[in-house]
């Protein structure tokens, strides 16, 4: 898989993410007036979580992938991040230790219950 085919993956995991964000706006509007249950409310969320953890996984992916190699460009670029994702924060269920901690976990739970 070349770096293009990363990007074009992750452009398209993007747009669903913000179409998932427009529809709960939609939701919010409606809990608003109080067209929706709260047991609705709480159905949904769950209903999201797959697709606001693929895309906060993939979004420090491109992170990673766009971070520069030479030690003396780190901090320009790092500033640079900061400026643009001011409100964009990375999760830290999403760093390699995170991935592979809960990757251990479930193994160990397989494992228990085989």
């Amino acid at each position: 898989m070349a770096v293009k085919h990363v990007k074009q993956y992750y452009e398209e995991i993007s747009n669903q993410y913000h179409e998932m964000l427009d529809t709960l706006k939609d939701f919010e509007k409606e809990a608003s007036e109080g067209l929706v249950e709260p047991e609705r409310i709480e159905q949904i969320k769950q209903t999201i979580k797959p697709l606001k953890d693929n895309y906060e996984r993939w979004s420090y992916m491109m992170f990673l992938l766009n971070k520069p190699n030479r030690n003396s460009k780190v901090k320009k670029w790092q500033k640079l991040q900061n400026q643009i994702n001011k409100n964009k924060n990375f999760d830290n269920k999403n760093t390699l230790e995170a991935v592979t901690q809960e990757n251990e976990e479930t193994l160990q739970k397989l494992k228990e219950n085989h």
